[in-house]
């Protein structure tokens, strides 16, 4: 649930399969590997805001909600409350980490700006 909530946080509508691996540590065991060729690209004006891998069935990324990212896991029958739980800390652990970075401010506020709105339409309350 992480990397789904990082993808509309960011903008990133080139998120698809091919950008997606995952690692066999061990027999029986799969992991998501580390994100990988991950861009902001809302933040070119010609490039659409909208995903090549749908969320909840939403492909505008500004339009993905907290929600929709635990309405999809419970789709591939995740626990929704295990799927809020980490998609509310990763975006929490990402609006914190905007602070303590040195990205460019365009790029910051524009995370900043779709993370508070990803928090307050999915819990009802506003984020900080």
């Amino acid at each position: 649930m992480a990397a789904i909530t990082f993808t509309p946080a960011i903008g990133n509508a080139d998120a698809h399969g091919k950008n997606l691996s995952l690692l066999h540590t061990a027999p029986g065991q799969v992991s998501l590997a580390p994100l990988y060729d991950t861009v902001p690209t809302v933040m070119w004006p010609r490039l659409p805001d909208r995903a090549t891998m749908r969320i909840n069935s939403k492909d505008n990324l500004s339009a993905v909600t907290l929600d929709d990212i635990v309405a999809e896991a419970a789709s591939w029958r995740l626990a929704p409350q295990a799927a809020q739980r980490t998609a509310t800390d990763t975006a929490e652990s990402l609006l914190a980490a905007l602070s303590a970075g040195d990205a460019p401010e365009a790029l910051t506020e524009m995370v900043r700006t779709r993370l508070r709105a990803l928090l307050a339409a999915g819990s009802g309350r506003t984020a900080g």
